[in-house]
């Protein structure tokens, strides 16, 4: 274990001391990310629906966290306090990435649901690959199909029972004609040069980890782009974690890392990607 981690340890070990005199809601539902200053994909439209509800209570822990950030470690060792709090008071608790604090001072009476962000698994994660510390105390995970129960068994360390098949939320709209049809107009009226073309989208996922840094790989763009000729359009759409990569400067490339993932396919005819789990979306 990091000297931070350490630090982090047994600041949360003094703050879980008090913690535990605070009853658990039972009508309290949480929603913790790292990845993200807001709620977003699954996490917001579960969000927006038990809203609607009205019943719950809800609760919100959200960082975007970045190892390099001295400012960001200070952060997140703030965010760490809260989310102790907040997670042991919520009788259900939603994720969407792995949680130091789930993982290691997670009370009874708390149910963790791991509502992971990608609809499938190339790469190995969670407990599956090397890490500072190891991954329990989820309760269920949600998963597209039977074929992810052992891979989220082997990642979350969940019986393969507690992986439920439910499918994930942010995959419906792919099959509504209305939205594809729509949000294939607005972004067509936004960026004229993908009226007409055929538009290669671009979506590669990072290499390393939170811990050892992240990085990509190199990719040509406009020498792909050359290569096809002009009825062709280039559009980028990097993993967040990537966003400080420069892209090629070229007319018939597009920076769309501001657009919403799945709004980018309605108007490409083909995906280039790597081992990321896109590829299951877009297909």
């Amino acid at each position: 274990m990091g000297l931070k981690k350490i630090v982090i340890n047994l600041i949360l070990r003094f703050v879980n001391v008090f913690v535990r005199f605070c009853s658990i809601k039972s009508n309290q539902v949480a929603f913790v990310s790292l990845e993200s200053n807001r709620l977003e994909s699954d996490l917001k439209l579960i969000y927006d629906e038990l809203n609607k509800n009205g019943n719950y209570t809800l609760k919100t822990v959200l960082i975007n966290y970045n190892k390099k950030s001295l400012l960001n470690n200070f952060l997140y060792m703030l965010n760490c306090i809260k989310q102790i709090y907040i997670i042991n008071t919520s009788k259900i608790v939603l994720i969407t990435d792995n949680n130091y604090v789930i993982s290691n001072f997670k009370r009874d009476g708390v149910k963790v649901i791991q509502v992971w962000h990608a609809t499938g698994a190339i790469k190995k994660f969670g407990n599956a690959i090397k890490r500072e510390y190891p991954i329990k105390n989820y309760d269920y995970v949600l998963a597209n199909s039977d074929y992810w129960k052992k891979p989220y068994q082997e990642a979350f360390n969940v019986s393969k029972d507690n992986v439920i098949i439910t499918g994930m939320p942010r995959v419906d709209h792919l099959v509504d004609h209305d939205y594809l049809i729509k949000t294939k107009a607005r972004l067509q009226d936004k960026y004229p040069i993908l009226k007409n073309k055929k538009v290669i989208l671009y979506a590669p996922t990072f290499r390393g980890n939170i811990y050892q840094g992240f990085k990509s790989i190199g990719f040509n763009g406009k020498k792909l782009l050359d290569s096809l000729g002009e009825d062709y359009v280039l559009i980028y759409k990097l993993h967040p974690l990537l966003l400080n990569d420069s892209i090629v400067d070229c007319d018939r490339i597009l920076n769309l890392n501001n657009e919403e993932t799945h709004d980018l396919f309605t108007v490409s005819d083909m995906l280039v990607s790597d081992f990321s789990s896109i590829i299951f979306d877009y297909a």
